[in-house]
């Protein structure tokens, strides 16, 4: 964290610390590294940028959003169609398959 202070202390921005978690996961996912970004971060940091990014995705996200009526429930509808389609005999697909981002299955979870 001492790292941290001697780096904000020169940079301006008010939201840094949620943009240096997002990098540490980066490195921590592609590279197995914690020492870069993570480093710069406490324990108490790290925690309160994942509530953060929860809190970020949910309201961006989550019911009611114009993006999720876009994206989710779309899919959903579909999904849904086709299902009672194939249980009243209105439909002769046998599969319906989908390729989705996980940025698109967010949308479905929440």
């Amino acid at each position: 964290a001492m790292r941290f202070i001697q780096v904000y202390s020169r940079l301006s921005y008010q939201h840094l610390v949620p943009f240096m978690f997002s990098n540490c996961q980066f490195w921590l996912t592609v590279y197995n590294r914690t020492d870069a970004w993570c480093s710069l971060l406490s324990p108490k940091e790290l925690l309160l940028s994942r509530y953060y990014w929860d809190l970020d995705f949910y309201y961006r996200l989550s019911y009611g959003s114009p993006l999720n009526l876009q994206i989710g429930c779309r899919y959903i509808t579909q999904l849904v169609n086709g299902v009672k389609g194939h249980l009243y005999g209105n439909s002769t697909v046998k599969a319906d398959i989908k390729n989705a981002h996980a940025f698109s299955m967010m949308m479905i979870r929440m």
